[in-house]
């Protein structure tokens, strides 16, 4: 506590009315400009109390070098000459109350309220500074992100991108703002959005969903989008929305689909084993030239199939082999390790078709 004050008696006399409702402060009485100024600096107050008139100093000074200081420790007026327009002059001033010495029962109440204002009010401070360093720390998360985040309004317009969108489409983000979302889609995509947007609005989630858009330049991109409905509590209703680009992805699963559909189909027999010479792979072709289903072949040594031994360089053989049935069948093999970016062998493709139908379609 720190007391404004000329008199030693009085400040005495507002010390012993505090203990006697329960406190025992620490204080420190000053008289003049300076020895505000150094106890300002030197101490952590809770609550000031001032008189209104002192030989060397006045409420008025003081209140205004509080206010120069930026100084929020709610003060007390506590004087003898507690008239009407003292107190509104005190008030105006910046004081929080104010107390006559003639009537010092009112003092440890006004006492006791605005202690707790003040903690009230730093616990407030401390929860916005705390806010506000979590906003910051957001802000720079969703500015770093490599994922396109954006919000909606309820007409779907963008209302905020990241800095992601510049990579993805093209866009600086303030180009965006105000956009229609829908409008960057592709027309096939558009009915599909329009219905997750409605959802949203609704109160449903988009867990993970693929549409196709446009970049400036007009190069489609394939995004995968999640998103769900917020509702901000100084605002209107939005849509929280976070899209990832997934064009290279799908265009490799497309790539290793026509291949897989490419090695189905073929007219010739085609395996693929491990690293060990285990069966990993035998296309229909393969399964109706050595005469055994795929799911038998999956895991068997490939030498009991046909090849006795597998080199390092392709190889080529011609090889008879019996069928689970009994039958011989001559077979041509031409076998090649797979291999990793290290250049370890991690597998081997095989190539395989019977050596007797090969000779005929050549001599044909």
């Amino acid at each position: 506590m720190l007391l404004i004050e000329d008199s030693d008696d009085d400040a005495l006399l507002l010390l012993r009315e505090l203990r006697r409702g329960g406190y025992e402060p620490s204080w420190r009485r000053v008289e003049n400009a300076e020895q505000l100024h150094a106890a300002l600096d030197g101490g952590d107050w809770q609550v000031i109390t001032c008189d209104w008139v002192m030989p060397n100093f006045s409420a008025a000074v003081a209140l205004q070098q509080l206010r120069q200081r930026r100084c929020d420790v709610p003060v007390i007026i506590v004087s003898g000459e507690v008239g009407e327009e003292v107190a509104v002059s005190a008030l105006r001033g910046g004081a929080r109350d104010y107390v006559s010495k003639q009537k010092l029962t009112r003092l440890v109440p006004a006492v006791t309220r605005e202690l707790q204002d003040y903690a009230d009010q730093q616990a407030r401070r401390h929860a916005e500074a705390s806010l506000r360093r979590a906003q910051d720390r957001l802000k720079v998360f969703v500015e770093q992100a490599s994922d396109l985040i954006f919000t909606l309004d309820g007409d779907g317009r963008i209302t905020s991108v990241n800095a992601a969108v510049r990579e993805l489409l093209g866009y600086a983000p303030a180009e965006l703002i105000g956009q229609v979302a829908l409008d960057l889609l592709v027309p096939e995509s558009r009915p599909q959005a329009a219905a997750g947007l409605q959802g949203l609005l609704g109160g449903a989630t988009i867990e993970r969903l693929e549409f196709e858009i446009l970049t400036k330049n007009g190069e489609p991109r394939v995004i995968e989008i999640r998103g769900h409905a917020v509702h901000w509590a100084d605002g209107p209703l939005e849509t929280f929305h976070i899209a990832r680009d997934v064009t290279a992805r799908r265009r490799a699963e497309a790539e290793r689909a026509r291949l897989s559909a490419a090695l189905e189909h073929a007219p010739e027999p085609i395996a693929i084993t491990d690293a060990e010479g285990a069966v990993i792979y035998l296309n229909p072709a393969g399964e109706r030239l050595i005469g055994i289903s795929r799911a038998d072949a999956l895991g068997r040594p490939y030498a009991t199939l046909a090849v006795a031994h597998v080199g390092e360089a392709t190889q080529s053989h011609t090889l008879v082999q019996r069928r689970d049935d009994g039958s011989l069948v001559r077979i041509e093999v031409m076998v090649a390790p797979i291999r990793d970016a290290a250049g370890r062998v991690v597998d081997y493709v095989g190539h395989r078709r019977d050596a007797v139908d090969a000779s005929k379609r050549a001599v044909g």
